[in-house]
């Protein structure tokens, strides 16, 4: 039986490009598993090394809600973080 609450979760990424898809496989298939709604938050620090474009690429596979919000220079994580809680709705 699935939870009926609405989750939101917020994933710091910077140069996260040769992981970031298998990290959103996991939590996708486990919020997908367990929670009736959700939405992923993907907050993109000032990546380099094309993690935006990797994401761009897989998106269609994701069962749940991805929002990404790309941040023009880099904040480091606090302000990252702070950045994602803001457009969350869960």
């Amino acid at each position: 039986m699935k939870i009926k609450c609405y989750i939101s979760a917020v994933v710091y990424m910077h140069n996260a490009g040769n992981s970031v898809i298998d990290f959103l496989d996991k939590i996708d298939n486990y919020f997908f598993d367990n929670f009736e709604n959700y939405e992923i938050i993907l907050v993109d620090d000032a990546s380099t090394d094309g993690t935006l474009e990797i994401i761009n690429k897989h998106r269609s596979k994701f069962r749940g809600n991805i929002i990404t919000l790309v941040l023009a220079w880099e904040h480091k994580i606090e302000q990252a973080m702070l950045a994602g809680t803001h457009a969350s709705n869960g």
